[in-house]
């Protein structure tokens, strides 16, 4: 090892922060890394969110990177054995004049739209939906996984490693960059210096990169969904309500349904984090729920949430910070962090290892 403690220290230990570890494991398997988090790798947002690999992405550069991440998922399983991703059909719900520009936004060509009511489209499997005079795209393949197994998984390979350290519940205070290397403050622990340093901190990004240009205009929002207490079918698809950014995903083996919903409360520190739905969570989802069926807002009961960051244009970011390609920040995931983890990762270690020509820049 060269001066430096590490060659590279990845903070944060969700999905994101994950996957940079694996591709670093993966591609630079010489380098000494260290991945730490504040709390136990796993037990943040990445525990509550619903985790949909859907093949559809709002922009040309949303898209790229989800196609280029489900090719990694591949990989992923190849060398972890399989995963417990769930294949399910989808359904996209959307006014008549937005069907041209949404079906735009999907990775390969989906059926003509159909009536919500016609033969073999919506309604023959999702009765309980109330669609008005709304189209369906569909059927088309979504995935859902469980970030949690990827981070154990991930975790489980870096600790084989003799080149990783791993270490929880310790906060990175402070970090300063000099010539001999990113000098890190770690709470309660030794200063220790890194050549290269990852950060993929979810919503805490905002409150400690707030002051850095770019990054400024972030904004951290709350990520709820609530609980609809009715036994969906085994083979019931999860649907995608485009005209209110919202989803209904059907939970078999939970005998529910998880509701996700717009939620407009911004601005709060992740140390107010709570994950259980408040009043305010409650009036939202009611107000979705009303748009397409009563039924389902009777029984809706219970529900979690987390929040992220989110950039102005809603697309994830990876971007040296301070014009110091040795320090990147992943993340700005929108809530999404599961679908562009993969992607993120591989442009974050392209930007670490100097083999991409574009540091500096926002990159998605």
């Amino acid at each position: 090892m060269n001066k430096s403690d590490f060659d590279l220290t990845i903070v944060g230990g969700g999905i994101v922060g994950a996957m940079v570890a694996w591709r670093a494991l993966r591609r630079r398997p010489e380098w000494h890394v260290l991945w730490v988090d504040r709390s136990l790798f796993g037990l943040g947002a990445s525990a509550y969110a619903g985790a949909l690999l859907t093949p559809f992405g709002r922009s040309a550069k949303h898209r790229a990177m989800l196609a280029a991440g489900f090719k990694l998922l591949s990989t992923f399983e190849s060398e972890t054995g399989p995963l417990s991703v769930r294949e399910l059909a989808g359904w996209y719900v959307v006014s008549p004049q937005l069907v041209t520009a949404r079906r735009e936004w999907f990775l390969d060509p989906v059926p003509e739209p159909c009536a919500v009511d016609g033969d073999g489209c919506l309604r023959s499997v999702m009765p309980i939906l109330q669609l008005g005079d709304r189209v369906a795209l569909g059927p088309f393949m979504v995935r859902q996984g469980r970030p949690t197994e990827f981070i154990a998984r991930i975790v489980d390979l870096c600790r084989a490693s003799s080149h990783f350290s791993l270490w929880e519940g310790i906060a990175v205070n402070s970090w300063i960059p000099a010539n001999a290397g990113i000098r890190l403050s770690l709470a309660g622990e030794r200063e220790i210096v890194t050549d290269r340093l990852a950060l993929a901190t979810g919503a805490w990004a905002k409150y400690q990169l707030s002051a850095e240009p770019g990054l400024e205009n972030m904004r951290v929002k709350r990520v709820a969904a609530c609980h609809i207490e009715m036994p969906p079918a085994a083979d019931a698809p999860v649907v995608y309500f485009g005209d209110h950014d919202s989803f209904l995903l059907p939970l078999p083996t939970e005998r529910r349904w998880l509701f996700g919903f717009p939620s407009e409360v911004w601005d709060v520190p992740p140390t107010d984090f709570r994950s259980e739905l408040d009043d305010v969570d409650r009036a939202a989802a009611d107000e979705s729920l009303d748009k397409y069926g009563g039924d389902l807002k009777r029984h809706r009961h219970g529900g979690r949430a987390f929040y992220d960051c989110y950039s102005n244009d809603r697309l994830p970011l990876v971007t040296s910070i301070g014009g110091d390609p040795r320090v990147v920040f992943v993340g700005a995931c929108a809530g999404s962090g599961f679908r562009f983890s993969l992607g993120l990762a591989e442009q974050a270690i392209d930007l670490l290892d100097g083999g991409d020509d574009r540091r500096g820049t926002t990159l998605c």
